[in-house]
């Protein structure tokens, strides 16, 4: 693996044009964007007139030459039908990082920092070897004191990084996971203590309930005793809430900090996970109401009828989609 040279970025995007155009500046004007190579997987559109146009109307958008003239070099590799976000993920990713070894992964939602390329490829170079650890995130929560570099058992999936030697080991078979995380008997720490449903959402992508890649890549990496490498500071942020494939009109999140203005530097530390971090975690998602719902939803399963569980069940979908 070359890294005298960048990792490659992957953007994966749909039919959202004004969020892409924003995505794209803010790429645009990283420090790295001249010396890195661009791979943008555009999803094809659904059978319906309005989403084709829409489709088209993003196949236009980073076609241009701005774009052209701002990356080492673009390769648009665009579906001819609508596959859906976690196939594409899957599919963009496996084929990138087979042929680079690592890979910087971004959707069309998300603004980064003009040092997000800096931040990522470094700890790429840093951690390459490190077994422990199985991604970089640049998305960060909003908690109050956090250390400017740390460790934590979980990921994200709208600005992260990895490496080959993790992908190749990653299982998507959540039938599989499930049955490994009971059989440990380990659904209690996957779910923070029980403060937040990630076992449940694995079973709603097993039941087709959610298709979410996601949770799929957290399970596998956290059966494989992985961790995530965080920046303390937000050197990206979502800015999708307003709608799209993980969001159902949620404004905004308490999840996600203030976007970072400066660098962050990298140094080798220690790969164990942070247990101030983990804390604060868990209040943030109890202050959620994650905890609490989830016990409702126990207590009223034998009570309600049909219609109020998938009234309920909605809910808890919009409510999870805050994280994934």
């Amino acid at each position: 693996m070359d890294y005298m040279t960048n990792a490659p970025i992957v953007l994966f995007c749909y039919n959202r044009l004004r969020h892409l155009e924003q995505t794209l500046g803010a790429l645009s004007e990283n420090t790295l964007a001249g010396a890195s190579v661009l791979y943008i997987y555009a999803d094809g559109p659904k059978n319906d007139p309005e989403d084709r146009a829409m489709v088209e109307a993003v196949r236009q958008l980073v076609k241009r030459e701005c774009w052209q003239q701002s990356f080492e070099r673009i390769e648009i590799i665009e579906a001819t039908e609508n596959e859906g976000l976690a196939p594409t993920v899957i599919r963009g990713v496996s084929e990138v990082i087979a042929r680079h070894g690592r890979v910087i992964v971004l959707e069309d939602d998300v603004l980064v920092n003009p040092y997000f390329l800096e931040f990522m490829n470094d700890s790429l170079h840093l951690y390459r070897d490190e077994e422990k650890l199985g991604s970089i995130r640049a998305q960060v929560f909003d908690l109050p004191n956090l250390p400017d570099l740390f460790f934590a058992q979980m990921n994200g999936d709208f600005a992260w990084a990895t490496w080959q030697r993790v992908w190749e080991k990653v299982s998507f078979d959540g039938e599989k996971l499930l049955k490994q995380l009971q059989q440990g008997k380990l659904t209690r720490q996957f779910d923070y203590d029980n403060y937040y449903p990630y076992t449940q959402m694995l079973r709603d992508q097993i039941a087709g309930r959610n298709s979410s890649w996601g949770v799929r890549f957290y399970s596998s990496l956290f059966l494989q005793g992985m961790l995530t490498f965080y920046s303390g500071k937000a050197l990206a942020v979502h800015i999708g809430y307003d709608g799209g494939t993980h969001f159902n009109g949620e404004a905004w999140s308490p999840m996600d900090g203030t976007l970072y203005s400066g660098r962050v530097s990298v140094r080798k530390l220690a790969v164990v996970e942070s247990e101030s971090v983990r804390q604060q975690m868990k209040q943030l998602f109890k202050q959620q109401g994650f905890a609490s719902f989830r016990l409702l939803k126990r207590v009223l399963k034998t009570l309600l009828p049909v219609r109020a569980l998938q009234l309920l069940r909605r809910r808890d979908k919009i409510r999870a989609s805050t994280v994934w």
